[in-house]
């Protein structure tokens, strides 16, 4: 199990990524376990209880798969990064839309 870092995660993406619709997502890899596995320290406080998923993503190479669960925190998610060659996981990342592009100071609510 791999948190990956900015840099990491951004490796495994490339533009033209594809919104995949339900019936375009095949389940080369179980990712149940791996949720269950990741430390609580790499979610940085953020609830991911319900395991939710709300979006994935294929690139274009089809190499890889971002598996996006959402958080109890708006705008905050969890990717799991799925390498479709090897069917396996390979890592994940917290990926929070507020701190990366200062929504939390537009916010009104």
């Amino acid at each position: 199990m791999a948190l990956l870092t900015e840099a990491e995660y951004k490796a495994t993406m490339s533009v033209g990524m594809q919104l995949l619709q339900p019936e375009d997502i095949s389940h080369p890899v179980a990712l149940g376990d791996y949720v269950r596995s990741i430390p609580d320290k790499d979610l940085h406080g953020h609830d991911f209880t319900s395991k939710e998923i709300v979006a994935v993503y294929r690139d274009p190479a089809d190499r890889w798969v971002h598996v996006l669960l959402q958080s109890a925190s708006r705008e905050v998610y969890l990717v799991i990064v799925v390498d479709q060659a090897r069917r396996s996981v390979h890592g994940h990342h917290l990926l929070d839309l507020d701190r990366l592009y200062g929504l939390d100071a537009l916010s009104t609510d």
